[in-house]
């Protein structure tokens, strides 16, 4: 059955800190492609004055360098009490801050380039020439079973933040059957999608899973990437949140808004959204079920933006 989506409520305020409504106990997944990482620890940043924030992922992320995150290897998950006694201790010495967890290195293979030759990910090197490493996370089941002990524990007030996908630093995907890896006791989805992709060709440069994407947005291969292709990807019966938990809120996170004209892309993608909304909630004749979608443009840097609805046409 496609994914439908309803209309928000009317109240939600501006700011995407606040749109979120974050909580002690939150555990919020990141997906898509475009500016996952970058928004996992924008958020922890702005969270981390006022709680402890562990990032972690479900999939593979890279090492986050100094002036991101702190980094913390754990190959197994603390007891709730070790995440003030163990190696988690002086990352919180307050009970404030932010943190990135995992579970062990990955090794990560060489990219071919367009002549065939193996060359290392354009993100597998720091500026000193130094290999840059990529870290494995934990499983959805292993985040769910952990992620309440610590909650019953007397830890102070905190929140989780799972990178939940995969994308390959492309700015658009689609997803494949078993994309992505929420964990089920999730409470807020987070999609994003990176706005430099659209008007750039239909190509694996551009676009993870680009027949899945030609398939479901019914663009070929090689044509200029549409807000509507985009829209229709997202609405898709396995769309960007065909797996998210039925009573986890949604958020679409459309980044790189940063100009008026990118934040009129924004709203075109928008528009095209609500239409394909608006076009499943009536070939279904019934709004029961739907999920509700609060849309964002702006910036996983900075989060700053607009805030918009997508209200079904």
């Amino acid at each position: 059955m496609p994914t439908q989506f309803s209309a928000p409520p009317s109240n939600i305020p501006p700011a995407f800190t606040q749109a979120l409504g974050l909580h002690n106990g939150s555990l919020v997944a990141i997906i898509g492609s475009g500016g996952k990482t970058t928004l996992m620890h924008s958020l922890a940043r702005a969270n981390a004055v006022q709680r402890a924030v562990l990032c972690t992922t479900t999939t593979k992320l890279w090492e986050p360098l100094p002036e991101e995150c702190p980094f913390c290897l754990l190959p197994t998950l603390p007891c709730a009490q070790g995440i003030t006694a163990g190696p988690l201790a002086r990352h919180f010495p307050h009970g404030t801050g932010m943190c990135t967890i995992g579970s062990a290195y990955a090794e990560q293979p060489a990219t071919q380039n367009k002549q065939g030759a193996h060359s290392p990910h354009p993100h597998a090197m720091l500026a000193d020439g130094t290999p840059r490493k990529k870290i494995i996370g934990y499983p959805p089941e292993l985040l769910d079973a952990w992620w309440p002990t610590v909650q019953a524990s007397a830890f102070t007030e905190s929140i989780l933040l799972v990178e939940a996908d995969g994308s390959a630093g492309r700015p658009v995907k689609a997803h494949s059957p078993k994309e992505p890896l929420i964990p089920a006791a999730t409470q807020v989805v987070i999609g994003v999608v990176g706005l430099w992709g659209l008007g750039q060709p239909l190509h694996e440069d551009t676009v993870w899973r680009p027949e899945i994407f030609a398939q479901r947005s019914g663009l070929p291969l090689g044509a200029p990437i549409t807000p509507r292709a985009v829209a229709q990807v997202i609405t898709h019966a396995q769309g960007l949140f065909s797996r998210a938990p039925a009573t986890a809120r949604t958020l679409l996170f459309l980044n790189g808004a940063e100009t008026p004209a990118t934040l009129a892309l924004a709203h075109e993608v928008a528009h095209e959204v609500s239409k394909a909304a608006a076009a499943t909630r009536n070939a279904s004749g019934s709004a029961s079920g739907t999920q509700a979608l609060t849309l964002f443009a702006g910036s996983a840097r900075t989060l700053q933006g607009e805030c918009l609805c997508v209200h079904p046409e």
